[in-house]
């Protein structure tokens, strides 16, 4: 790390020492935060662990979500907002001027070590183009997206539009939390520049604590939307999409009505399956999440070699929604008929084609709808008696009573799917021979390329998964 980075670390380990308590000697500590040649900082083994080593452990105190957060702004109280509301405005009124440290009297050190830049964030290019700042590179780059992700994209663009909404509320009744401010420089002054610039701030606080919140128990309910912390140190570790190196040791047993307090400290192991190596990057899987996923809620997707994704190597998976929703569409008052069938059922939306496990096959969300579907076969509009009917045979295949409605649905609904899968196949080709000459392969930031790979890659497994779902049903695999 340059001498900057390494200060600030040095700085959260004495801060997580003397105001925390927390052991950072040799004897207890085996991590260190370095920098990662092209992927910014990393968290690695500091001595050779045996199986299922105690890495560190964080006290709560430590910790930065609801609990610890709250105490900080009483006058909060009565707004009943939510964790990630009240961890996203401490950020932003303690955020870091420049290459300054944060002047946070309470988590200053730890925020210090946060990242300051979200630019490569898709999000952040929503976002600007709400107040038309977006550049060129980030338009054309939105408009290369696949649907899937994109749809992705604004659902968590009008979640943070939500927040903001209340957010700002919260910044101009209440003086006193203004006030409460390291930085000197907010502003509330209504204009409209100010106004943008406080919201890209906020972006940046809530960016961070939505791309770097880990599940933590602090309210009864076990899914509770509160229940999630940000944790200094595990910030450092990057994901990967294979075998984790660090697992935390969470609380989810039920509470049931007892009240019940957090453990004293976040505790994280290192594999138990084998030993960590001294100077080993130690990485932490986010989650088994698809790379729409990834890249909407993360700014990032799990690379692959070509062809990874067919050889059954990478398990790859396409959302196809818009493409089903279009059908549906297509059959005017009949398929909104059916769109309430589905969704009473809770069949609708969430249809998606998978690589793996072979054979390469659509979801059964996915095959139940298009048994709905095609048990109209051609039809806009049926009788209520008949309508009744068919429905009737779909809900016996559906709650496992029949085998099929009939042979004819089942060749007539596996038709259209591999209708939908050449469309998939035809749009990701066209799109990625754009991509290779897309105006955002230039920028004028290091992101700029390394984003533009990240978007062919979606591209590249909407591909082969729809070739290879293709596959399949030509081959007559059974689902």
């Amino acid at each position: 790390m340059d001498d900057l980075e390494k200060h600030r670390w040095e700085r959260l380990l004495r801060w997580l020492s003397e105001e925390h308590g927390m052991d950072v000697g040799e004897s207890a500590f085996h991590v260190e935060a370095r920098e990662v040649p092209g992927a910014g900082r990393g968290l690695f083994a500091t001595r050779d662990c045996p199986r299922s080593t105690t890495l560190f452990k964080v006290p709560s105190t430590a910790l930065m979500n609801k609990k610890t957060v709250a105490k900080l702004y009483a006058q909060l109280r009565g707004r009943r907002l939510s964790g990630v509301l009240l961890v996203s405005l401490h950020l932003l009124l303690h955020k870091p001027l420049g290459d300054e440290d944060s002047q946070d009297p309470v988590f200053g050190p730890y925020i210090s070590t946060l990242p300051r830049d979200f630019s490569s964030h898709p999000l952040s290019w929503l976002v600007k183009r709400d107040t038309q700042e977006e550049d060129a590179w980030e338009r054309v780059a939105l408009s290369l997206l696949p649907p899937s992700t994109l749809r992705k994209l604004s659902v968590l663009h009008d979640r943070f539009r939500a927040d903001w909404q209340i957010l700002r509320r919260v910044l101009e009744e209440d003086a006193s939390v203004v006030a409460s401010s390291s930085r000197s420089d907010i502003s509330l002054v209504s204009s409209p520049e100010n106004i943008n610039e406080l919201m890209m701030d906020f972006l940046w606080a809530w960016l961070n604590v939505n791309t770097r919140c880990i599940f933590w128990r602090i309210q009864p309910t076990l899914s509770d939307q509160d229940n999630f912390t940000l944790c200094p140190v595990l910030d450092f570790a990057n994901h990967n999409s294979g075998h984790s190196h660090i697992f935390p040791v969470v609380d989810s047993d039920i509470w049931g009505g007892v009240a019940k307090k957090p453990p004293k400290y976040f505790v994280f192991f290192g594999p138990s399956q084998g030993a960590v190596s001294e100077g080993q990057q130690l990485y932490l899987q986010y989650g088994t999440h698809s790379n729409a996923f990834l890249f909407s809620e993360y700014g990032f997707v799990n690379d692959f070699p070509e062809g990874a994704v067919a050889s059954g190597a990478y398990a790859g998976e396409v959302d196809v929604h818009e493409l089903v929703e279009e059908l549906f569409a297509q059959k005017a008052l009949l398929g909104s008929r059916l769109k309430e069938v589905l969704t009473d059922e809770g069949y609708w939306g969430d249809w998606t084609v998978h690589a793996a496990p072979a054979p390469a096959h659509p979801s059964y969300r996915l095959m139940v709808a298009l048994r709905l579907l095609e048990a109209f076969e051609n039809a806009n509009e049926t009788g209520q008696a008949s309508f009744d009917a068919i429905v009737g045979q779909w809900r016996q295949v559906t709650y496992g009573q029949a085998d099929n409605i009939s042979m004819q649905n089942e060749e007539r609904w596996r038709t259209t799917l591999h209708r939908m899968c050449s469309q998939v196949v035809e749009r990701a080709r066209t799109h990625l021979a754009l991509l290779s000459n897309a105006s955002c392969t230039g920028g004028t930031s290091g992101w700029h390329r390394w984003m533009h790979l990240n978007i062919s890659v979606l591209w590249q497994e909407e591909l082969e998964v729809a070739e290879s779902v293709m596959a399949s049903l030509e081959a007559g695999a059974e689902f």
